[in-house]
């Protein structure tokens, strides 16, 4: 409670509070209307895709299978391996050409202790520039994060690097990801249910390129730190004045 009361206090008196996302950003002008959003982007000098071909040779992937790729760890906070391996079982169902790539710290060990594992991939967690090439054997990506207070007011970096590959993304229904992924809204589930996200994984198959270079002109640091200098600039010459 204290902590609580004195970020309360600190968010009052700043002259600007940065937030990452629009629904963190709603939750700050209850103590502080002088509000930027600073969202999380990429360097797209960094992500050199390469052919998916190419890509599944080079790490040893199946060449002819459907790859469906999540990037990240097993966090209580955040998302739940075996919540992935799931909703990826409900989908083999239907569709036994499918893996799924988890590639993350941990995620080797975390998927030998699951019983129904056949047909995951893992990796531990690799140099950025490996990363995007093991991500470009992608297609479709996943953001099955939970719905938890952290998570609401989150807008994690791994969208705009998935949006790179130009390929559908699968989402839950967290923080901002409506309004970041408004081109395919029929691909965000309800979270935690596991059968929904099944059926917006199926529902992504069938959808081979999408277009976010809308999205991604914002989403660089350069558009980013330009938005912020600017912001800035105004504040500190009114202040000047």
């Amino acid at each position: 409670p204290f902590a609580r009361l004195l970020e309360k206090k600190a968010l009052k008196r700043a002259i600007l509070v940065t937030a990452v996302s629009r629904s963190l950003q709603n939750e700050i002008k209850k103590y502080n209307s002088e509000t930027l959003i600073v969202e999380n982007g990429i360097d797209p000098r960094r992500i050199k895709p390469i052919p998916s071909l190419k890509s599944r040779k080079k790490y040893g992937l199946p060449q002819k299978s459907i790859i469906i790729a999540y990037a990240g760890l097993d966090d209580p906070q955040k998302v739940s391996i075996d919540f992935i391996i799931k909703g990826y079982n409900l989908l083999k169902q239907k569709h036994k050409d499918v893996c799924l790539l988890l590639i993350g710290d941990g995620n080797p060990a975390k998927v030998l202790k699951v019983k129904d594992n056949k047909g995951v991939i893992t990796f531990n967690s690799l140099s950025y520039d490996t990363l995007m090439e093991l991500l470009s054997s992608a297609d479709v990506f996943l953001l099955p994060y939970k719905d938890t207070p952290f998570t609401r007011g989150s807008a994690p970096y791994k969208v705009s690097e998935y949006m790179a590959f130009s390929r559908p993304i699968v989402s839950s229904d967290f923080g901002d990801m409506r309004l970041i992924l408004k081109n395919m809204p029929q691909l965000i589930y309800k979270p935690n249910d596991v059968n929904d996200f099944a059926r917006k994984i199926e529902l992504a198959l069938k959808i081979k390129k999408v277009n976010y270079a809308k999205q991604l002109r914002s989403m660089n640091w350069d558009a980013i730190s330009g938005k912020l200098h600017k912001k800035l600039s105004l504040m500190l010459n009114a202040i000047i004045k």
